[in-house]
């Protein structure tokens, strides 16, 4: 069958200036993704078009892609570092040879890493994850240090500047997780602490320096050399191989993606001229504009994580459909998909996830029994099966788009028996908790 791909839910989460983020986002996070303004449908089918053109996709991501997830970038306008701040990032420069700067850039990592390692991938990053497992994807790039793609289970993937969850020893390029640091930094500073700002893009937050002073820094345990996050700071080079490896990459792809990018910095900019030279076609999904646009085929102002379409929904229920005509899928298989795929919907902050986990747990379990029933009935040759899924996907589709009107009247009778045994209403619920993936 011919896969629809779920483009919405990566397009509506990078706009063009004009109308505030959607109050869909969580407050604390709103404030940092920039206005946004009304998503041209035109414009939207084209980048459905083009990625349905595409087999062999490269994909390009950038700070835009993660401020749904609470982490700010540095050039949005109004919302961005830049715009907020008089503050700029650590230049490589000053970190290598001043021990002041890396005492007072370890200090701030050090009171802004818990809450920097605590974000989530939210429904972009998902759904690029999603694209990968089905194919579409043939390699990821990020310019992000945030490792939200790899939380999503990206594998494809290369970050080019770099990850701030893994610490570089500049004198023997030993390489250690970013947590084994924070425990030393507590050994070190048993007493130490201090009241710090928001956190940065870069993981860091604002501390005065006399707040610092004291503030001790470990070495590297096996050859004492000085400590680094892997990232690349500003005034730093990507490492050569690396480059050659994305450009290795790209020439393999028919279509490249740019999503949440404006492309200011070269390191990334270079790949969108070689598929220029390359005749490679470009789509650009970027808040406002960006360096490449002259390079682009096409360019959606959009967000990248806003509500998931009824397209998506009703993909997903042509998917359950057809499945179980090809005796080659398991029903397992196709209800671990779904599961997968619900976890992505509810984090995508739609207005039916419940506020209490316990009703969370009900809900699947309830739902789990009535359509592996139901399931069962319309396809007894399927056996050992449990559609949780499924049923789940289809109860949010009913509550949160009141979409009933789409259905033939098999669905409808479906749901109606769904709806009567799982009666919550959508003033019920609140989008305040996340019911995990089982």
């Amino acid at each position: 069958m011919k896969m629809r791909f779920p483009w919405r839910s990566l397009a509506l989460c990078c706009a063009a200036p004009g109308r505030r983020a959607s109050s869909s986002v969580p407050e604390g996070i709103q404030s940092f993704v920039p206005a946004s303004s009304t998503i041209d449908a035109h414009a939207l089918e084209q980048l459905q078009s083009f990625l349905s053109r595409a087999t062999r996709l490269f994909v390009i991501t950038g700070a835009g892609l993660s401020t749904e997830s609470g982490i700010p970038d540095y050039r949005s306008e109004g919302v961005g570092l830049y715009a907020r701040t008089d503050r700029r990032p650590m230049q490589y420069a000053e970190y290598i040879r001043s021990a002041k700067s890396r005492q007072r850039y370890w200090a701030r990592n050090y009171m802004g890493w818990p809450q920097f390692s605590s974000h989530q991938p939210n429904s972009a990053h998902l759904a690029l994850q999603q694209w990968e497992e089905q194919g579409k994807v043939h390699w990821l790039v990020t310019q992000n240090v945030d490792a939200l793609h790899s939380k999503a289970g990206h594998q494809g993937l290369t970050e080019l500047h770099g990850c701030a969850h893994r610490v570089l020893c500049l004198g023997c390029g030993a390489m250690s997780p970013r947590e084994d640091l924070q425990k030393r930094f507590k050994a070190l500073n048993p007493s130490w602490g201090v009241q710090a700002g928001s956190v940065a893009p870069d993981g860091d937050v604002f501390i005065e320096d006399e707040q610092v002073l004291h503030f001790r820094v470990p070495s590297c345990k096996d050859c004492g050399g000085i400590l680094k996050p892997e990232v690349t700071f500003f005034g730093d080079t990507v490492n050569r191989r690396t480059v050659q490896f994305v450009h290795e990459r790209l020439a393999e792809s028919d279509a490249v993606l740019v999503a949440g990018s404006s492309l200011q910095v070269y390191s990334g900019y270079r790949f969108l001229l070689a598929a220029a030279d390359q005749k490679i076609p470009v789509a650009i999904l970027n808040i406002g504009s960006t360096r490449a646009d002259h390079l682009a085929e096409f360019r959606v102002s959009a967000r990248c994580g806003e509500k998931m379409s009824a397209t998506r929904y009703r993909r997903f229920l042509k998917l359950c459909e057809e499945w179980p005509r090809d005796e080659s899928k398991k029903g397992r298989d196709l209800g671990t998909f779904l599961r997968q795929r619900v976890a992505l919907a509810f984090r995508e902050g739609e207005n039916t996830q419940l506020s209490d986990p316990e009703k969370c747990d009900q809900m699947y379990e309830s739902l789990a029994r009535i359509n592996t029933n139901i399931y069962r009935e319309r396809f007894p040759r399927t056996r050992d099966t449990s559609f949780t899924g499924v049923t789940v996907e289809e109860c949010r589709m009913l509550l949160a788009t009141g979409s009933m009107q789409q259905m033939d009247e098999e669905k409808k009778g479906l749901w109606k028996t769904l709806t009567e045994r799982f009666s919550t209403k959508p003033e019920d619920v609140t989008p305040e908790k996340v019911p995990e993936n089982k």
